[in-house]
């Protein structure tokens, strides 16, 4: 059985000067890595708020007057 990464709770208090720092981290990486990391956070935090792991489908119809 695999086990899931255990995620450790953590909060950082910082000043606005240091946090560019994200910003230029993830510059350095490609286009790939970084939607590879954002679907890794989304798949987390979809398992911590037990939501379902697809997005809800929405439509709207919306009439409009005829000009």
């Amino acid at each position: 059985m695999k086990s899931e990464p255990h995620i450790e709770k953590v909060v950082t208090i910082t000043d606005n000067k240091s946090a560019g720092y994200d910003f230029e981290y993830w510059q350095t990486k490609s286009f790939s890595e970084r939607l590879e990391a954002l679907e890794f956070l989304r798949q987390q935090y979809s398992k911590f708020i037990n939501a379902p792991t697809r997005l809800q489908r929405v439509l709207t119809i919306v009439e409009r007057k005829k000009s």
